[in-house]
């Protein structure tokens, strides 16, 4: 999968391929290339774009839910995952203003049931992930009372507050009950009246339901429906609409002043998240802020680029990795210049394909595509996306499923560290010794300065 910082390094660039016709519109040419990309089965979902504050295209398409009998229109509504973050995010500075809490407050100021680590963390950390509280087992830490349980049962940090950047949601969760802390109001209750009224964003909910009106539902490659999960609370589902008026809102200084807003972008260095996502700057002006959110199959991106005035806006319910590509692509229709239609994943494929039908079909299916579809599907990061497959594999309980892509990449890509890397540590969790040994040796044979090999040979020997 590409990494999300992917497209901006193409945003400015003219190294692209499909030269449209000069007779169309911009909004025809819009179309034209989600209709092209949803028959390539990478865009089910609802965009827009905005210039200078302007509309120009706002458009459904594809379904609301893998039935395939309800089609998507403007108003629906989706999941935006860590976009969410951007309301806790604001809420703080919101509070920062009104003179209720400083960025340098400890943690154990609202929470003094919290252990002694506490006393090292600010709020700050918590915005910038730097707080060095380790990532729990989110498969068994789900719920914000198994949150609470987990960190007032955690010993201690992983690195000292400030030191270091691990993105994880217990960051988040603690932003949120800040918060309520401070405010004497829920979650939910403060960014409603405090963000979403506002902004006018009356189409936006806060912890949906299968019960929540126009609320879509997510899928996978397979057409196969995900479960509404029991997660930690406060999570937002929306619409393009009402994106795009939070942006315009946030950017307006209506909410927080313009300075808290910088204050708010900024991250513990250049190439890691604030919660407003990535703000890439140029000699002290922003070029553009954009914010990537994935929940399930859900996925959202949003982009806005200040000069010349662009917001974009995508939203799917059948994740497809390609967004940073959509997101080039409009950009370049925009700006005038020629642009490419984004090619297929082959991790969510492939894994959708392994996951429903069993690892053999999955290898047919990726044979096939290489043949007969390298037009459509993306095999620029086939290694990596392999990889990434067997990851998600081992996550859902398909461990030997998960090590034979492992092999096969291994296989396919003799040369990966990577691969014998994560084949090893696969073997070595399910207590294959012996095997593990041997790809920790082939791991130290094409990387002799592998400090991970050295020491689990050291262990295992």
């Amino acid at each position: 999968m590409k990494t999300l910082s992917t497209f901006i390094l193409l945003l400015f660039s003219n190294f692209l391929i499909a030269q449209h016709s000069t007779s169309l519109t911009k909004a025809e040419l819009l179309d034209s290339l989600l209709q092209e990309s949803h028959r390539r089965g990478i865009f089910n979902g609802n965009a827009l774009v905005a210039e200078n504050g302007k509309v120009i295209y706002h458009r459904a398409v594809g379904q609301a839910d893998a039935s395939g009998n309800k089609p998507l229109n403007t108003e629906a509504r989706f999941n935006i995952g860590s976009v969410s973050k951007e309301f806790d995010g604001t809420g703080i500075m919101i509070l920062k203003e009104e003179g209720r809490l400083s960025l340098d407050d400890r943690l154990s100021a609202f929470f003094p049931q919290l252990p002694e680590w506490a006393d090292a963390i600010s709020v700050k950390n918590l915005l910038q992930y730097s707080s060095g509280i380790p990532n729990p087992d989110y498969n068994n830490v789900r719920t914000d009372a198994e949150v609470w349980q987990y960190l007032k049962g955690l010993r201690e940090l992983k690195f000292d507050p400030g030191s270091e950047y691990v993105y994880n949601n217990t960051n988040v969760f603690l932003r949120k009950r800040i918060i309520e802390k401070v405010s004497g109001m829920s979650y939910a209750a403060f960014v409603e009246t405090r963000m979403l009224r506002p902004c006018g964003m009356r189409n936006t909910v806060i912890d949906p339901s299968e019960e929540t009106p126009r609320f879509t539902r997510s899928f996978d490659e397979a057409f196969v429906q995900d479960d509404l999960d029991t997660y930690m609370s406060g999570w937002i589902a929306t619409t393009t609409e009402d994106l795009f008026k939070w942006v315009k809102c946030l950017n307006s200084g209506k909410l927080i002043s313009s300075e808290s807003l910088a204050e708010l972008s900024e991250s513990l260095n250049p190439s890691v998240q604030s919660p407003l996502g990535h703000s890439v700057y140029d000699k002290g002006n922003l070029q553009i802020r954009y914010h990537h959110g994935q929940s399930d199959n859900f996925e959202a991106l949003m982009a806005w680029i200040p000069d010349p005035g662009y917001t974009i806006i995508l939203l799917t319910n059948n994740r497809c990795n390609e967004l940073g590509d959509h997101i080039n692509a409009i950009d370049a229709i925009l700006r005038g210049n020629e642009f490419q239609i984004p090619k297929r994943s082959i991790e969510l494929s492939l894994r959708a394909k392994i996951f429903h039908e069993g690892y053999d079909s999955g290898i047919d299916f990726l044979k096939e595509i290489r043949k007969n579809q390298s037009d459509i599907f993306n095999f620029e990061q086939e290694e990596e996306e392999l990889l990434e497959t067997g990851e998600w594999l081992l996550q859902m309980d398909r461990q030997e499923e998960g090590m034979k892509i492992f092999e096969y990449t291994a296989a396919r890509f003799p040369n990966s560290v990577r691969a014998y890397l994560e084949l090893a540590k696969a073997h070595e969790d399910a207590g294959h010794d012996q095997m593990a040994l041997k790809n920790y040796r082939k791991v130290q044979e094409l990387e002799p300065e592998n400090e991970l090999a050295a020491e689990k040979l050291q262990q295992l020997e």
